[in-house]
């Protein structure tokens, strides 16, 4: 690969990612973003002096007790950078004092279950064997040990079938105690049918360390990620956001930027959103059926995809990461009608906010469609904005009375806000494809069909969502085109 050149589409976390490793192994690589930041959607932005983050919510592979960490090393991601561990990953309440605290100490959290719910002790013990059981391997790190990843998951296989086969909220059906039963499926952000699985992972990771919160949040990580780029050499251009792919007898050779220049290289890689590579870029000539219908099934609605930031007068250093609250009856939040409510409190990190004061983030499920109607009339748009906060607030003032009158600005970010900053499809992240696990092994859209000296990275090509995704992703593929080109992969601790 020695003197080759590349094109990277993107300056993501995948982008980033993929820039550094072909550094890394002598490629003369250049990444092209649309963007005056780099970043992607691992981003944040300041309002008044308050910091509002965008991203990362938990981050694996964060401490040297993972198998993952060797990644954020070679990509200088941490740079140094303290890490926090939460003692509570998740907190639930309800009107009525009922509380459930997710405790990262799995004795703790069991202790705690029992005096909610005695009753309950045989579920509660099947899912303490659960915790046990994904203690003892970190499922989160599989994707990036390659073989190593496939001979842990064969050995856990057990834990990872019974427990990958019910979701949260099949689970907390069994419980009989009322509140544990509305509560339990809570500990985790509002996604519909999430594994067990993928919970007790996250329990267990933030237990052994290897699953927390780099200080500085998004956009100091992917800042770090990025000064590893360029000190490895790599020409990283902002504002050059690309309109086509050049394609030659079958071959991807260059692309065409927004303001019609022309660069040329060996290999071209897009870690830009999927739709926009495959259909526009590159006119939709290298498809297949399994792709075509990704993209043709986008959700209505999808978690998390409506973020209400607020800057507010009031110490929150006391407060949990993230909390649920259960409200007594449904209420409607812009496009959505829903029974809880999903916020981060920003307390324990000190650059967010002025002293004495803090963030408050709602993550809410929102629809692309809803908003884009109404951004036809940007009167509409910002009145249903501001219709959203006033919703909020109102959630917000049962657990935190005067709330309203501390908040010093407010921030809405909807789907069609994620289209315009990260040219995201429907300013949605990547959703699952139908055939999960078979995808997250092999992607979606590595490579396409007829096309040569072309690939993708990143959440897209993979059809699943992380940062960890992201980096992974890029990794193998650097890997994958070093065994092509007949390199033996190299790489180096920043």
């Amino acid at each position: 690969m020695k003197n080759r050149s590349m094109i990277i589409i993107g300056a993501g976390i995948a982008g980033l990612s993929a820039g550094c490793y072909a550094q890394l192994n002598g490629v003369n690589s250049t990444i092209l973003e649309q963007h005056s930041i780099p970043g992607g959607c691992c981003t944040a932005w300041k309002r008044k002096g308050y910091t509002f983050d965008y991203c990362i919510h938990d981050l694996a592979g964060i401490s040297p007790e993972s198998d993952a960490y060797f990644i954020w090393q070679e990509l200088g991601a941490l740079a140094n950078k303290p890490v926090l561990f939460h003692d509570e990953f998740w907190r639930t309440e309800d009107s009525h004092g009922n509380r459930l605290q997710a405790y990262t100490n799995a004795d703790r959290m069991i202790r705690q279950l029992m005096e909610i719910a005695p009753e309950d002790e045989a579920t509660i013990r099947e899912y303490e064997k659960g915790l046990k059981a994904f203690s003892k391997f970190e499922f989160l790190a599989i994707p990036a040990l390659g073989f190593r990843g496939i001979l842990k998951a064969l050995s856990n296989l057990p834990a990872i079938m019974k427990w990958g086969g019910i979701t949260m909220d099949a689970f907390a059906k069994k419980f009989t105690n009322p509140f544990l039963k509305s509560a339990f499926a809570t500990m985790q952000y509002d996604f519909s049918g999430i594994p067990m699985m993928l919970h007790l992972s996250f329990m267990a990771s933030s237990q052994n360390h290897q699953l927390g919160w780099p200080a500085g949040g998004s956009f100091a990580f992917a800042e770090s990620i990025a000064d590893r780029y360029r000190s490895l050499g790599g020409d990283l251009k902002l504002k050059s956001g690309v309109e086509k792919i050049l394609v030659e007898d079958g071959k991807a050779v260059g692309v065409q930027l927004n303001n019609g220049d022309i660069l040329r290289a060996d290999i071209i890689i897009s870690a830009a959103d999927g739709y926009s590579t495959i259909f526009k870029m590159l006119d939709g000539k290298y498809s297949n059926e399994v792709i075509d219908k990704y993209y043709k099934s986008e959700p209505e609605t999808q978690e998390m995809s409506l973020h209400i930031s607020l800057g507010v007068n009031r110490d929150l250093s006391a407060e949990p990461r993230a909390l649920t609250l259960l409200l007594d009856s449904p209420v409607q939040i812009a496009d959505i009608i829903t029974d809880r409510l999903d916020i981060e409190l920003f307390g324990f990190e000190p650059t967010f906010a002025p002293k004495g004061k803090g963030v408050i983030k709602a993550l809410i499920k929102s629809g692309y469609r809803y908003w884009k109607t109404l951004n036809e009339n940007k009167d509409a748009y910002q009145d249903a904005k501001g219709a959203a906060i006033a919703d909020v607030l109102k959630i917000l003032e049962t657990k935190y009375p005067g709330i309203s009158s501390q908040v010093e600005v407010a921030d809405v970010a909807t789907p069609v806000s994620a289209e315009r900053f990260l040219w995201s499809r429907f300013g949605y992240q990547a959703w699952a494809s139908e055939n999960f696990l078979k995808t997250m092994m092999n992607g979606l859209s590595i490579t396409l069909p007829g096309l040569d000296n072309f690939y993708m990275t990143g959440q897209w090509a993979m059809a699943n969502i992380g940062i960890s995704t992201a980096a992974i992703s890029s990794r193998n593929l650097i890997k994958r085109i070093c065994k092509e080109s007949g390199r033996k992969f190299t790489t180096s601790i920043a």
